[in-house]
């Protein structure tokens, strides 16, 4: 698993030094994503009468 994990992480920031800009703005957006899907999941259904 360590290996895996390493092998991702050295692929990432060879992206980074490659194009920095499209990473990092593919990295926000699963994040920003990531993180709307837990606070959703978080505050439970909302019922709209």
């Amino acid at each position: 698993m360590s290996d895996e994990v390493n092998n991702v992480f050295k692929k990432y920031l060879n992206q980074l030094q490659l194009h920095p800009l499209r990473t990092k703005a593919i990295i926000v957006a699963v994040l920003a994503g990531f993180s709307d899907a837990v606070a959703q999941k978080l505050s439970g259904p909302r019922n709209f009468s």
